[in-house]
């Protein structure tokens, strides 16, 4: 069960619908199966309202009361898969959208406010970036649907 809890960052929805999870399959199985993470966390009680029944109903909820600008630089930011400083996304999810410098910091702390982009310190004075991996899928889940997923990966890369 440690490692379901750590797979899934600690967070508190997707640890419960992981557990209801139990009566159908061994702890091992939803362990292996949480790549995935979004497809296996649903089924919370039906009596919830719908952003409480699934991980992504949840993310849904958060993501639609976000800015365009914010929507715009949280998925093209799921491509940094281990984290990264401020320099990165603004020479990669800059374009027509989001121009400038100041066109990355005001979403970026407006997604840091909500909660969806966490933020440490480096131990040289800078700060580093970074998203819980369920949040991370969801947000390339936005990056697929928007079209946006080979150019993004392509700057990445």
């Amino acid at each position: 069960m440690a490692d379901i809890c750590r797979k899934l960052e600690g967070i508190p929805l997707a640890i419960e619908l992981a557990a209801a999870r139990v009566g159908s399959l061994a702890v091992a199985e939803i362990a292996s199966r949480l790549e995935d993470s979004l497809g296996l966390l649903t089924g919370g009680s039906r009596t919830a309202s719908p952003r409480q029944r699934t991980l992504s109903g949840a993310l849904d909820w958060s993501h639609d009361l976000l800015g365009d600008p914010e929507q715009i630089l949280f998925r093209r930011l799921s491509v940094f898969a281990g984290g990264w400083t401020l320099g990165a996304p603004e020479m990669i999810v800059l374009d027509d959208r989001l121009s400038g410098k100041s066109d990355v910091v005001g979403p970026l702390s407006g997604l840091v406010d909500k909660s969806l982009v966490l933020t440490g310190g480096t131990g040289d004075g800078k700060m580093r970036y970074g998203m819980l991996e369920p949040v991370r899928q969801y947000g390339l889940k936005r990056l697929d649907e928007s079209g946006e997923t080979d150019d993004i990966r392509r700057r990445h890369a």
